[in-house]
Parts: C-alpha cells; sequence; structure tokens
C-alpha cells in the first residue's frame, strides 16, 4: 500500500535534479516576457519599473507620496464648508 506523497509524486518530478531543465526553460520565458516591462528599447528603466523601484525605498516612497498629495488636493478650500459639515452640517462630498 502506497502513501498519499508517494501517490502524488509517482511518475513526476522526483526533486530538484529532474526539474531543472523546466525551471531554466520557464524562468527564461518568464523573463522574456517581463524584460519589456522593465526595460524601455533604449535600455533603461519604463517609469512603470521606475516608481515601483522608488515606492521600494522609505525616503523616495516619502517623497513620491507627498507629491501626489499635492497633486489631488485642490488648490483652494473653502473653509465655511468643512467647517459647517464638522459642525454636524452636509457633508461636503
Amino acid at each position: 500500500m502506497s502513501t498519499e506523497r508517494e501517490d502524488a509524486t509517482k511518475g513526476g518530478l522526483k526533486g530538484p535534479s529532474d526539474s531543472v531543465e523546466s525551471l531554466q526553460d520557464a524562468l527564461e520565458e518568464f523573463a522574456r516576457q517581463l524584460g519589456p516591462l522593465l526595460v524601455n528599447h533604449q535600455g533603461s528603466l519604463t517609469p512603470e519599473a521606475r516608481i515601483q523601484s522608488s515606492l521600494r525605498d522609505d525616503d523616495e516612497r516619502g517623497e513620491i507620496l507627498e507629491a501626489l498629495v499635492h497633486d489631488i488636493m485642490p488648490s483652494e478650500v473653502s473653509t465655511d464648508l468643512w467647517l459647517k459639515w464638522l459642525n454636524g452640517g452636509e457633508s461636503p462630498f
């Protein structure tokens, strides 16, 4: 009587030495598909890749998010509207 583990691997890959070639092929295909998303035709990072990389750095992430907040923040705020809402008035949204 065989165990579930033996049944699951019967006829399949037996470990790293049996899977190296297919793993290498898979990694090469992954790199072929991912490459154009990361590097442009001039050989530099795409804007998408640059932003992803920058967001991983604590200092750069803070700068990026601060710039984003400034970009989406209205240039003028109606203090009367917000004060009315804070005092139980109608929502400004």
